[in-house]
């Protein structure tokens, strides 16, 4: 967790209520992840449905999140509050020096949260990616197997042999 001054003094409170918030959405977004893999590993469809509608939720608070910090800090550098033009911590150290420690701590935690959702991302991703091709292969090898119980006769009498799941009553 990120810890800040609470001061009624204390120029930067607001922003870091919302750095407090950030932190937690992200913590909340990387628990569903987990949770996720762990879904996908189970091969947990319900859970995996459940958990996918709380990730979605958990994208949106971390959003509404960001955009309240960038609107935090535009109001607290109004210089630098043009539109096309991004804003940087490091603005906002030069402009309250008494708080560079804080500052940087903000910024090396987001910075590592973002580094962790990533992670967490890339890891669900390559796990999906995986059961989807060992599922595609598996249901290839079931559909392609050939066995007594699928055949079926020809007109002229022979056996042919019939794909898994095509083996129904058909007029040859």
């Amino acid at each position: 967790m990120i810890t800040g001054e609470k001061v009624s003094a204390f120029p930067l409170n607001t922003l870091s209520e919302i750095v407090q918030e950030l932190d937690e959405a992200c913590e909340q977004q990387v628990r569903t992840m987990s949770d996720q893999l762990k879904a996908v590993i189970a091969s947990d469809s319900e859970a995996i449905l459940n958990l996918s509608e709380h990730n979605i939720a958990a994208q949106e608070r971390y959003q509404e999140r960001e955009q309240q910090f960038v609107e935090e800090l535009k109001n607290l550098l109004p210089d630098s509050s043009r539109e096309n033009e991004q804003i940087h911590l490091n603005e906002l150290r030069k402009k309250y020096p008494e708080y560079e420690a804080m500052i940087s701590e903000w910024q090396e935690k987001l910075a590592d949260n973002i580094i962790i959702m990533q992670r967490h991302q890339h890891q669900l991703v390559q796990l999906l990616d995986f059961a989807l091709t060992h599922n595609a292969a598996l249901m290839r090898s079931i559909y392609d197997s050939r066995t007594d119980k699928n055949v079926q006769y020809q007109q002229n009498g022979e056996k042919k042999s019939v794909a898994s799941g095509l083996a129904i009553n058909r007029e040859g």
